[in-house]
């Protein structure tokens, strides 16, 4: 499970702003600590992400055309606003044990977060005295030699990314480490940071299947998709864990709301028998029921409700009701009629 802190939010229109606790990083902090330990109590491991100022999703990794490479988005921060405000959750999310943390696909002081040693090694390891791996987010690996020198243990998606991208840890490192170009102690050290939270959250006892709506199982049951990441994953039975969470839920998005300006007490609306619904998030998506990017062949939609975030915030719907069709039950009951107006 990926707690996800920033500050995210500090730009409304960041594109991850739902992934975290919002820009308050004493807020965002005791959120952490509280997620790593519901998390970690079931004995599944928590991995606390994204190290640091992941606040962007426009150029956030690098790119390469026509031969050319046009690195990510450095995000320049000074050491004090790094520690009070960025660093600040993360400490937090340490000290409730969190097994992992992964660093960012953006730069961070012109340095690639998951090669930047000041943060992985000087910040998390010494500083935080950070007992657990850094794992790079999904294809945030550069380099071997420099980025496990500064402190990566673990590369993702690891091995099966060769039929996407090149491969930096595996053979590779092994390689490295042939040469003495990466230390013997940084790879034993790698190995115990892994293993430590598979061993202390009793993983090796009896631990539980993948759920089909886990990301590799996902992708081949719900789209069709046969991948290298869909392979050796049996069909198994999903599992409902979810019991009355649905009461907690609806406690939690009421209390959120927000209203600007209630004019007139207009709400909460009473019995109108005549609404007018507008936007393209009040019907049913027209593609599925949840946005999934896969390599060059994006799918989604522009029409329905978005109600699930995309990469690791991916689940699937029992049952999905979307605004339009819960309001209209309620206005129906009236003897009303909803109108509503998408933008096609």
């Amino acid at each position: 499970m990926f707690p996800s802190t920033g500050p995210m939010g500090r730009n409304a229109r960041g594109g991850r702003n739902w992934e975290g606790f919002g820009p308050d990083p004493y807020l965002a902090g005791i959120a952490m600590n509280a997620s790593v330990v519901g998390i970690q109590s079931v004995g599944v491991q928590a991995c606390s992400k994204h190290f640091v100022g992941n606040e962007q999703e426009k150029q956030r990794t690098s790119t390469n055309s026509n031969g050319t490479v046009t690195e990510a988005i450095s995000s320049n921060i000074d050491d004090r606003t790094l520690h009070e405000l960025y660093v600040w959750p993360f400490a937090n999310a340490i000290h409730a044990g969190t097994s992992g943390i992964m660093c960012a696909y953006n730069r961070v002081n012109e340095n690639y977060s998951c090669a930047n040693s000041e943060l992985l090694q000087t910040i998390l390891k010494d500083e935080l005295a950070f007992p657990g791996y850094i794992v790079s987010d999904w294809y945030a690996t550069h380099s071997t030699e420099s980025t496990a020198n500064s402190g990566l243990d673990m590369e993702m998606p690891g091995n099966v990314s060769s039929v996407a991208g090149p491969v930096y840890f595996g053979e590779t490192l092994l390689e490295a480490v042939t040469r003495g170009d990466v230390p013997e102690s940084r790879l034993d050290d790698m190995a115990q940071r892994v293993m430590t939270p598979y061993f202390l959250l009793g993983q090796d006892k009896n631990y539980t299947s993948i759920d089909p709506s886990s990301g590799a199982v996902f992708l081949i049951y719900q789209y069709g998709h046969g991948s290298a990441l869909s392979s050796g994953y049996p069909e198994v039975e999903a599992r409902n864990v979810r019991a009355d969470h649905a009461k907690i839920i609806r406690e939690v998005g009421a209390a959120g709301t927000v209203l600007l300006k209630n004019v007139n007490d207009t709400l909460p609306l009473q019995n109108e028998k005549n609404i007018g619904l507008f936007g393209n998030v009040v019907p049913d998506p027209t593609i599925g029921s949840v946005y999934l990017d896969i390599g060059n062949n994006p799918e989604g939609f522009e029409m329905g409700t978005v109600d699930i975030g995309g990469g690791s915030g991916t689940v699937r719907h029992t049952r999905l009701v979307t605004p339009l069709e819960a309001i209209e039950e309620h206005v129906h009951s009236l003897g009303g009629r909803v109108q509503p107006l998408f933008d096609n």
